[in-house]
């Protein structure tokens, strides 16, 4: 009976007599050994499956206390056959007969290979749960309800900005945001009621310097076997950059959105592999249908204006192609019942490695206004020229018909006055006077009206060459001798030679432009004034030449309607002559010669007009 019991033993059994020669050992015990049979044992020591290191523990400690105490307990490893060390809980009894004489040795052992291993498998748990929670990357704690804060990572003290001995006195509740604590507080009591043993959620937290962050926490509570919480551990993941990055992002997108809507934008975003042309509520909106977020192109064509589909196509096609950096399209759509409008489509297309197109996403707006502003702009225009052209045509028919009776009026008058035979009185020769000089300012003013026509209607063809400013200047001086000596006009040249330099421009019109600028020196100039006469060289290879008086000058606020044709600025009840489109017609042929024309004035002191033209050569 005995016997069967020791073999059906999961635990090592074996006797040895007092001699410590082994007189049994049961199967479980041979395996851990690693011997087949008791005959390969028996009439052994015992000593033999000790290390000596062990066999001297057990001679100096381990059997005296036998033999005096009668059993000793404790671990003390074996040598298998191989020579491998086995770690055993051994009970070692002394066994005496009836009358109490010792016998026998009997040990009872305990194979704890597995106890150590599971021994080891938890310490290596445990350090490296230690190695993570020291390590910092985020924030952990150990809590239990009763102790209150057990164990605390220095990332923890950092996300809330509290030393270890500071965090340690408060509870969750006091560093969370206010406003976050109900929602806490009802999943922390649904633990309690072991309806879940932990729960995740993103909230504020407030750190000591006030600053309220956001961050993720993980909490899950460890139970003892019945039921009872034992501990919380918490993990706290600092999310504030995250969240800022999302609130800035939704406020973009929101700005994005905003600006679309502003826009009139509509958003379209084409799956070129599949066929799907995905579109935003807008888009959808724009072509007139609802709940349909995507549609075919084969579908999408039939919205597209017959007249326009062509032109369409090929501008996809070319974009696809690669032919095209963008894809832009103006073209008309044609909804229910016949309503079109105009939009302007444009995208750009997604491409692989190897530069074939798979999608392609772009907008849409309604330019429906714009182009019916661009015909009514047209349509005015093409008025404008048709009535300035009228209006040069009749200029010019007018001029010419003035000029005949009038040509006749002068004729007749300078007659008159050179009769010797009837020589005028003086009162008839004053009236004669008056009728030349009033026909003479009307002739000039019927030739720069049609010089004023021929310019706008572009007739008026320029010679350009190599002209020398100085020699014009020389050959208006004695035209215009007599008017200074009238009003006493000093004549001053600054230019030093420098109107020597040659320009490109048609001589005869320089002429007229020069004559024109000096004839307003003297005439708006004062009494016993100024005549300057200047040149220069400027930038961009051209030369300036500038003729100034010393007048009344133009006042600041009468300056930018100067070059108006027939503006006279005010003086047209004053005895000074002018057909107010003079500097008009100066303009526009310094203009059509590449030229740029200026001026300086200032009010009491006079005025300086400046031309620049292009320098030959």
């Amino acid at each position: 009976m005995f016997k069967r019991l020791a073999e059906a033993s999961g635990q090592g059994l074996g006797y040895a007599d007092m001699d410590s020669s082994i007189v049994y050992m049961n199967p479980s015990l041979l395996k851990l050994l690693g011997l087949d049979t008791l005959d390969d044992v028996l009439g052994l020591s015992f000593e033999a499956f000790y290390t000596p290191d062990d066999m001297a523990f057990l001679r100096s400690e381990v059997l005296p206390k036998v033999m005096s105490e009668g059993r000793w307990s404790g671990e003390l490893p074996l040598m298998a056959k191989d020579g491998s060390i086995k770690p055993t809980l051994q009970s070692i009894v002394l066994m005496t007969n009836e009358q109490g004489q010792p016998t026998h040795f009997a040990n009872v052992l305990t194979n704890l290979k597995k106890y150590k291993e599971l021994e080891e498998q938890r310490f290596k748990a445990e350090n490296r749960f230690r190695r993570y929670f020291e390590l910092g990357l985020i924030g952990m704690a150990v809590t239990s309800l009763e102790k209150g804060w057990i164990e605390v990572n220095d990332r923890l003290c950092e996300i809330f900005g509290y030393p270890r001995e500071e965090l340690t006195k408060l509870t969750w509740k006091e560093i969370t945001h206010p406003d976050d604590v109900v929602k806490d507080v009802a999943q922390f009591d649904r633990v309690l009621a072991g309806e879940i043993d932990g729960y995740a959620m993103d909230k504020r937290f407030i750190r000591k310097d006030g600053e309220v962050i956001y961050a993720t926490i993980s909490a899950k509570c460890v139970r003892s076997e019945d039921g009872n919480i034992d501990y919380f551990v918490a993990f706290v993941q600092d999310i504030t950059e995250r969240k800022l990055a999302e609130k800035n992002l939704n406020l973009a997108q929101e700005r994005y959105d905003l600006a679309l809507e502003g826009a009139n934008e509509a958003i379209w975003d084409w799956d070129i592999e599949n066929d799907i042309l995905h579109m935003s509520p807008r888009y959808q909106d724009l072509i007139g249908v609802e709940n349909c977020p995507s549609i075919s192109t084969f579908d999408w064509m039939d919205y597209v204006h017959p007249e326009d589909r062509e032109y369409f196509m090929s501008s996809v096609i070319s974009h696809l192609k690669g032919e095209t950096a963008f894809f832009s399209c103006e073209f008309r759509l044609v909804l229910d019942k016949g309503r079109e409008f105009w939009v302007h489509d444009r995208g750009q297309a997604l491409r692989d490695a190897k530069g074939r197109a798979f999608r392609m996403a772009g907008s849409m707006g309604d330019i429906t206004e714009r182009k019916r502003t661009e015909v009514e702009l047209r349509l005015a225009k093409e008025g404008a020229e048709v009535a300035s052209l009228a209006k040069s045509d009749f200029l010019a028919n007018m001029s010419h018909e003035l000029r005949t009776p009038l040509n006749a009026i002068l004729g007749f008058g300078q007659m008159l006055g050179l009769n010797p035979q009837e020589p005028l009185s003086d009162k008839q020769q004053e009236y004669v006077g008056s009728i030349l000089n009033a026909g003479e300012h009307l002739l000039e003013l019927i030739n720069e009206i049609l010089d004023l026509a021929k310019l706008e209607s572009g007739s008026v063809e320029l010679h350009i060459e190599e002209v020398m400013p100085g020699e014009i200047i020389g050959e208006l001086l004695p035209m215009i001798e007599n008017l200074m000596d009238e009003r006493k006009i000093e004549f001053v040249d600054q230019c030093n030679g420098h109107e020597h330099v040659k320009v490109l421009a048609d001589k005869t019109r320089l002429k007229q432009v020069l004559l024109n600028l000096f004839s307003n020196a003297i005439k708006y100039n004062a009494e016993g004034g100024k005549v300057l006469l200047g040149c220069k060289n400027e930038a961009d290879s051209m030369t300036r030449i500038s003729i100034g008086d010393t007048g009344k000058g133009i006042p600041l606020s009468k300056q930018p309607m100067l070059f108006e044709p027939f503006n006279r600025l005010g003086i047209d009840g004053t005895k000074i002559m002018g057909t107010g489109i003079g500097l008009t017609i100066t303009k526009q042929l310094i203009e059509r010669m590449s030229g740029k024309i200026g001026f300086e004035s200032t009010e009491g002191q006079g005025s300086t007009f400046w031309i620049d033209l292009p320098i030959a050569g």
